[in-house]
């Protein structure tokens, strides 16, 4: 395998990997019945540049959480990012899930 086919191969399952963690938490709401959840401890997303504050969904069964980040430097800057854009990695994802389900399930 050359370089090429070995990054694009890492590249998908990143993408599959983002995309089942964007399906988990929007799953995790949906057991609890919200479609909005401001977040009591702002998870760090982007090597601690931004902390993930609200995610919300619409409630479809296909629907893609919205996340609303706001800049670790300025605290009232946000920006509203979907699981796959670049600023959310895999593991802040994760972390996302974990710290819904904390306190959802709290």
């Amino acid at each position: 395998m050359d370089r090429k086919e070995l990054k694009d191969e890492i590249d998908e399952l990143r993408s599959t990997a983002k995309m089942e963690l964007a399906c988990t938490i929007r799953e995790i709401m949906r057991e609890h019945g919200i479609l909005s959840k401001e977040l009591k401890n702002p998870v760090k997303c982007s090597d601690g540049l931004f902390e993930a504050v609200l995610i919300e969904t619409n409630g479809k069964d296909t629907a893609i959480p919205t996340i609303t980040l706001r800049m670790m430097s300025y605290k009232r800057v946000v920006k509203r990012v979907s699981p796959m854009d670049f600023e959310m990695d895999f593991e802040s994802l994760a972390s996302i899930a974990y710290e819904l389900n904390d306190e959802l399930e709290s």
